[in-house]
């Protein structure tokens, strides 16, 4: 490119000219070819290939460029997309523009909770355990030490406990510090539970 500039051709299109392009089959016509894309569209019916995804959504590409005898599973998912609006997502083949229908749907979703909030509250009854947090902490003990004495090392490594924190809308309910020799499983969350409801 530093000799001819940015204009050049680079290495792959080089590549495909000598392999796929026909000079390595002795073919050195210039007229263009027809891309191997549109011949495919042409043996793929495109109603029968609706069907086939009306009939299971959560049918792959590759299946079903395989049904329809289509070499190259892109080739699907292009035709797929062009008219028909439909896309993969979460397995699945879906419109891709949403109707009218939902986005109808999808204003009541969003309104819902609020028009509810405004009716009877209930966000501030709403109590979650959403902290838990390791504390670390060391019991400073200061002991007048002979130097000829070996160290103890026992005390090296921090000691920690775990904070539970129970909040709700306007701030923390209840807390409670469990050791580091506790683990946190359902029990213990319906010992808090009891302890919160007392509190």
């Amino acid at each position: 490119k530093n000799t001819y500039g940015n204009d050049v051709v680079n290495k792959n299109t080089y590549r495909w000219w000598f392999s796929a392009g026909g000079f390595k089959k002795d073919e050195f016509s210039l007229k263009d070819e027809r891309r191997t894309e549109s011949k495919m569209l042409k043996k793929l019916n495109s109603e029968q290939l609706q069907v086939a995804i009306d009939e299971s959504p959560t049918c792959l590409t590759r299946e079903l460029s395989k049904t329809f005898h289509v070499s190259r599973h892109m080739t699907i998912y292009r035709e797929m997309k062009r008219p028909k609006g439909k896309i993969s997502k979460t397995g699945k083949w879906v419109l891709h523009d949403l109707s009218e229908i939902n986005k109808q749907q999808r204003v009541i979703c969003c309104l819902s909770p609020r028009s509810r909030e405004l009716q009877a509250p209930f966000l501030n009854r709403i109590i979650t355990n959403s902290d838990k947090k390791w504390i670390l902490y060391n019991k400073i003990r200061t002991v007048v030490q002979s130097q000829f004495h070996d160290r103890d090392n026992s005390g090296l490594h921090m000691r920690k406990i775990i904070l539970c924190v129970w909040r709700d809308l306007k701030g923390i309910v209840y807390y409670e510090l469990m050791g580091d020799d506790q683990t946190i499983k359902s029990e213990v969350y319906c010992h808090q539970l009891a302890r919160l409801k007392a509190v």
